[in-house]
């Protein structure tokens, strides 16, 4: 006995439905890290395990250029929903006859391409709002350096009369 025709297409059709199972399962993923944050409490270790993410999310984005200056801030991050804690541990340590103990939280940061775009735009507004102040902080302290510059010519310029009126006034 044969193999049955209808049986290679069979295993061709599972093969293309379990694929398209799991492409469908699995969102695009264009970067994906470990972080860890250690503190005196929960609250405090999430904090800087959050840092730390936005550390990473701000390297990313930056690339080969590091053209990037602007960091996700802890809300940011939050609202994208690009950190998941996926741990908690209590630490102990004794040094020098002491002990201490904190907390150290452990998160699984995990940036989509859309939530990549997300921030880079955040990142172009941040820069563009920091030039305008840049640009206006400038022009005041052109202002300022005029009037300066106006103030000594005129003192000068009261100085240099002052000083001709009287040798001429000696002279005479």
């Amino acid at each position: 006995m044969g193999v049955p025709r209808w049986l290679p297409l069979l295993a061709l059709f599972v093969a293309l439905v379990g694929g398209a199972a799991r492409a469908a399962a699995a969102p695009d993923v264009a970067a994906t890290w470990t972080v860890e944050g250690y503190g005196h409490s929960d609250a405090d270790a999430e904090e800087v395990a959050y840092r730390q993410a936005g550390e990473r999310v701000r390297d990313f984005l930056a690339g080969p250029d590091g053209d990037v200056d602007w960091t996700p801030a802890e809300d940011d991050l939050r609202a994208a929903d690009v950190v998941r804690v996926i741990g908690r541990e209590d630490l102990t340590t004794r040094a020098a006859g002491e002990t201490h103990r904190y907390r150290k939280v452990t998160a699984r940061v995990t940036l989509t391409p859309a939530q990549a775009e997300q921030f880079r735009r955040l990142a172009l507004r941040d820069r563009e709002r920091r030039a305008g102040a840049g640009g206006e902080l400038t022009l005041r302290r052109q202002r300022w350096a005029g009037a300066a510059v106006l103030t000594v010519v005129a003192v000068l310029g009261v100085t240099a009369f002052s000083l001709r009126r009287r040798g001429a006034g000696g002279k005479s």
